[in-house]
């Protein structure tokens, strides 16, 4: 039975805003909320029920603070830890397509999604070919201590905007769902999953599910 904390930092509705927020800021709200919402019908319980002695002067201002303090001492660390990976050499592999005309935006989410599925990703978040979608793999590893550069926690992303001219651009992303520290092998590896699903995309040959490739 998985914890509520560890529910919340694994739900797939959710994990659309994890790419979209630095993971610091992901997990500071995701400890922040909770506390600051049971705090907060604490007070309101405190101010409505009679209390046999005044309570302590600020005290309103406890689920603001208690929030606070547990989200920096969860978002501190792992900021740390982040720029020590990024320092060490660690990217996310990234891909941009521009100048899509609808039908071609349509087209490559749905080829881009076929061929996540093919190397077992799945799908977290489907916005369609308009907005894209969000897509993860190897969820088991994700609470471990630590995993190796070859085997963690991956997460695809595909997110499609839309421009002034009527054309579209689409982003393309592959990265861990966790934290590097220091990169021994993971950018690499994400590099070698977004390339080998380019070219899935682009309908070259490759390994059918990646097993030439050893990805998963």
């Amino acid at each position: 039975m998985k914890d509520p904390i560890t529910l919340l930092l694994t739900h797939p509705v959710l994990e659309r805003y994890r790419v979209l927020l630095p993971y610091p800021v992901f997990v500071g709200l995701i400890i922040f909320v909770p506390v600051f919402i049971t705090m907060s019908v604490l007070v309101i319980v405190g101010e409505i029920v009679p209390q046999r002695a005044p309570l302590p002067a600020g005290w309103r201002w406890s689920p603001i603070i208690l929030g606070a303090t547990g989200a920096i001492c969860m978002a501190a660390p792992l900021s740390i830890a982040m720029a020590l990976g990024h320092l060490s050499g660690y990217r996310a592999y990234g891909r941009t397509w521009n100048a899509l005309t609808p039908g071609d935006a349509d087209d490559l989410a749905s080829r881009l999604k076929t061929a996540a599925q093919t190397l077992q990703f799945q799908i977290t978040w489907d916005g369609g070919g308009r907005r894209g979608f969000v897509a993860v793999h190897s969820m088991h590893l994700e609470m471990r201590a630590t995993n190796s550069g070859k085997w963690f926690p991956t997460r695809l992303h595909l997110f499609v905007k839309a421009g002034a001219d009527g054309f579209r651009r689409a982003e393309m992303g592959v990265g861990i769902r966790t934290v590097v520290i220091w990169d021994t092998g993971e950018r690499d590896r994400c590099r070698d999953i977004g390339e080998t699903l380019v070219r899935m995309v682009a309908d070259e040959a490759v390994p059918v599910a990646g097993n030439e490739l050893n990805l998963f």
